[in-house]
């Protein structure tokens, strides 16, 4: 506590080597304030990691099963692309022309099947966050980026959301039928990150409203599509939205974005969301509390009963320090202080990306 570090409060990252330290405290002593039961529980998830469950002889995936049990993770996020259409990474096509018919036939969901069995195994529940373009950087051909679909293209991806949550929960409906048990998810997210993925060329200073207008576009077609299948383990799953990240345009934007989807889907979304990675010092861990009770108390006035969760969630703030943050004894009293604030704020659903 008494070290005068030369960039100022413990920072986790540093900008140049002559800065970066590890701290050492006299005494390793943790006090932890206990107050009254709040009735919560939390549930725990990693994310970041789901692209690794596809060889079954890497040792990998024997680790994951040990760590997942060991920190008793319930959930996964695994973030899944429209690569699912492509016949090849060098032939990515639409299924069809007809975003009401889906053709089967057009979807590769070898990789999927893959991964969603291992989460399985492992017994934890993915939640399926829908993204536009594949997790290895591979946009969509047939498609441009999201600021720029009119309601086809919407149709279309709302087909694609609706393609995949029949895959996994009611495989039956397939054509042809999958012979396997469903799979048990915790809901979908419709895009990543929204206010980055949807902006596409819009400038997000001065056209923060049009991007968000057009999300919203983007996640009611989602919605109205799976509501209105009339078989119920697809119609009934839950939603996560919007997973915005934090202070891209200041910390206002977080419950912008919050807000508008509460009032634009009212008791439709199980779970609102956002990705805090802004906060460095561990001076910030009681914002933590105070964010996520900001959030609470717009879902009370809206008469949301809509749990909280950060979609994503890490320490890290990039190069040069960031590899060697985790691990350390500053982010273990970091990302401890970081749950427990928000947590005893009203936080249930942690995904902790690495």
């Amino acid at each position: 506590a008494e070290y005068d570090h030369p960039m100022g409060p413990a920072s986790l990252v540093a900008p140049a080597p002559e800065y970066h330290f590890v701290p050492e405290f006299d005494k390793r002593e943790l006090r932890v304030s206990l107050g009254s039961p709040t009735g919560r529980r939390l549930r725990p998830g990693a994310a970041g990691l789901a692209n690794r469950f596809s060889d079954p002889d890497d040792p990998f995936y024997a680790e994951a099963l040990l760590r997942f049990a060991e920190l008793e993770l319930t959930t996964i996020k695994h973030y899944t692309g429209w690569y699912w259409r492509e016949g090849s990474p060098r032939e990515r096509r639409n299924d069809n022309a007809d975003p009401s018919h889906i053709d089967w036939s057009g979807f590769n969901f070898g990789p999927f099947e893959t991964r969603m069995t291992y989460m399985r195994r492992i017994g934890v529940r993915p939640l399926l966050c829908l993204d536009w373009a594949n997790p290895y950087g591979v946009t969509v051909d047939f498609v441009g980026p999201p600021d720029t679909w009119g309601p086809g293209e919407i149709a279309e991806y709302a087909e694609f959301a609706e393609a995949v949550v029949t895959y996994a929960v009611a495989p039956d409906l397939v054509d042809p039928p999958v012979a396997r048990e469903p799979f048990d998810i915790a809901g979908i997210q419709p895009m990543g990150e929204p206010n980055l993925t949807t902006r596409g060329s819009r400038n997000p200073s001065t056209e923060r409203d049009l991007i968000l207008d057009q999300y919203v576009r983007i996640a009611r077609a989602v919605v109205e599509r799976l509501r209105q299948h009339p078989d119920p383990r697809v119609s009934g799953v839950k939603v996560f939205s919007p997973g915005v990240t934090e202070d891209i345009w200041g910390g206002s934007q977080r419950a912008r974005w919050i807000g508008r989807m509460v009032d634009e889907l009212p008791g439709e979304l199980a779970v609102v969301g956002y990705d805090p990675y802004s906060k460095l010092f561990l001076e910030e861990l009681r914002n933590y509390r105070t964010d996520v009770g900001a959030i609470r108390r717009l879902l009370e006035d809206a008469c949301s009963e809509a749990e909280i969760g950060f979609l994503e969630f890490g320490i890290h703030g990039g190069p040069p320090t960031f590899d060697n943050i985790y691990g350390s004894r500053n982010s273990q009293l970091y990302l401890f202080g970081a749950i427990a604030n928000a947590a005893n704020a009203g936080l249930t659903y942690p995904y902790y990306f690495s």
